[in-house]
């Protein structure tokens, strides 16, 4: 499995890193203004609207197919895939056109502080990009298929048509017409979907029309997947009031919400997704066969691994937030002022990255088990939660008072969650994943405090602070490297020997 997730995520790096450049375009050409608040929107508006649809469904499906492909044939699970494609397609097509009438409505209720330009560009952006979430549909289908296969190295690749036509998309509209703009965002969504469709029928796929028989693994597939959608649609839907309560605080307050969220959203999807991509199989599995002790074991080994990445991050951005939005959008038009106002969203995001990362990894786990009803209520608990202190906080910060907001809520209601875990399948080693964890978060906050030491006094000698941070960045790497291997993490360790035993082959 450990081998599995470091393949993984050095695939994913690669993909991520071009969906930074995408990004970084975006910002330099459009900077943190109304256009690129209206683009924003108009790509969070059907993602809000199917995302979290997509993500129940991903749920909903590994589970059943794996006990489908188990129990009786690879070409039973194909059949149960085609059935759930073409209702899929279906009911897409059928969100998009009632999303396409309502569409000023939609948009005015995501976008409330918009002056009467940048509203209107919002709404012909998102007629536009409202084609789309017939695309994502398709590539939720596919990636939990490929996913339940175990080809994971597929999915880690995904990302690179979406963000090289995405980044076509901006290079055009910035020279001929900014309409381009929702257009390429759609046709990378097209794009991705292609690749999965293709990977997937290399992998042994075969395709045939079956719609409209609703049996039995239908049935028990909507059972987990409609509180799945409740459960998951938690961060999108915190996410959309950010973005709400943000245009009416500040112009460009969405932008930068979104750029210092796509940092946090960089960590999620090079750790974290990786992480769940290998390990929400394996439980499933493991709830299949009924063996609960590997299923404690895969749920404590993927807890230590999320964390040794993810902490050590959350600390980097909570000592160089300021100089790592500069270095990354600072050109251009993203002038001083989106910097600190990015930053700033960018310090009180990153606090919350690790409440993500395990409600993440512990919703899947309920899910796994066919336990539905907690992950509900722990997302209705999360969502009351971000609102109360989203209208709160933003009196007194602002712009970061919504970020904070953000990460409190998923902190709380993640250790609401890992108790109603514990009571439901015991013990499953907290004394070995404390001490593992409080060892990872002394090495990362060493590692943090010597990295802006060394940073302050390469800045002080003379050095460029862009140069400075890359050398800092360097240093606190070798460092945590260091300082983890001391520590001796029995998971670390096993980690470390099988990237060792790759390299010596």
């Amino acid at each position: 499995m450990k081998r599995y997730i470091i393949v993984v995520m050095i695939l994913t790096i690669l993909s991520k890193a071009f969906g930074f450049a995408r990004d970084i375009i975006l910002s330099y050409y459009y900077g943190a203004g109304g256009i690129s608040d209206a683009f924003l929107i108009s790509t969070t508006i059907p993602l809000a609207i199917f995302a979290m649809v997509g993500v129940g469904v991903t749920t909903g499906f590994i589970p059943i197919y794996t006990k489908i492909s188990s129990g009786e044939s690879k070409v039973k699970g194909d059949d149960f895939t085609n059935n759930v494609l073409n209702i899929m397609i279906f009911l897409t097509i059928l969100i998009m056109s009632v999303s396409l009438i309502f569409t000023e409505q939609i948009v005015r209720v995501f976008a409330i502080g918009f002056d009467d330009i940048t509203f209107t560009l919002a709404v012909n952006f998102t007629r536009i990009s409202l084609v789309g979430i017939i695309f994502s549909g398709i590539i939720s289908i596919f990636t939990s298929y490929l996913q339940a296969n175990n080809k994971f190295y597929f999915i880690a690749l995904i990302g690179l048509p979406l963000n090289f036509f995405t980044i076509l998309a901006i290079f055009l509209s910035y020279q001929f017409n900014v309409m381009i703009l929702p257009v390429g965002a759609t046709v990378a969504l097209l794009a991705q979907a292609i690749f999965l469709v293709l990977f997937a029928f290399r992998s042994g796929y075969k395709y045939r029309f079956r719609f409209g028989y609703i049996d039995s693994n239908i049935i028990s597939m909507i059972k987990v997947s409609v509180p799945a959608i409740i459960g998951v649609s938690a961060g999108q839907i915190n996410l959309l009031i950010d973005r709400t309560l943000a245009s009416s605080i500040t112009v460009g307050g969405i932008s930068a919400l979104n750029y210092s969220h796509r940092l946090i959203d960089f960590v999620i999807g090079i750790f974290i997704a990786p992480i769940i991509t290998v390990t929400y199989p394996r439980l499933a599995q493991s709830s299949v066969e009924r063996n609960l002790l590997a299923f404690k074991r895969t749920l404590g080994e993927s807890i230590v691994a999320m964390s040794l990445f993810v902490l050590p991050c959350m600390v980097g951005f909570f000592f160089f937030s300021a100089q790592i939005i500069r270095f990354l959008f600072g050109r251009g038009n993203f002038d001083e002022y989106s910097v600190l106002l990015t930053s700033g969203a960018l310090v009180f995001y990153s606090v919350g990255i690790i409440g993500l990362g395990l409600r993440e990894i512990i919703s899947r786990s309920f899910y796994a088990l066919s336990e539905t009803r907690i992950p509900v209520t722990n997302a209705i608990i999360s969502v009351v939660l971000n609102i109360v202190l989203n209208i709160v906080l933003s009196k007194y910060m602002g712009i970061d008072g919504l970020a904070l907001a953000t990460s409190l809520s998923a902190i709380i209601a993640t250790f609401l969650m890992f108790a109603s875990l514990r009571k439901h399948i015991g013990p499953f080693g907290m004394r070995h994943i404390s001490i593992s964890f409080l060892k990872i978060t002394f090495s990362s906050v060493l590692m943090g405090i010597l990295s802006k030491l060394s940073f302050d006094f390469m800045v002080s000698s003379g050095l460029s602070q862009n140069n400075s941070l890359l050398i800092a960045i360097s240093i606190g790497a070798v460092l945590y490297f260091i300082f983890v291997s001391l520590t001796k993490i029995k998971d670390i360790d096993i980690v470390l020997g099988d990237i060792k035993k790759r390299f010596s082959r």
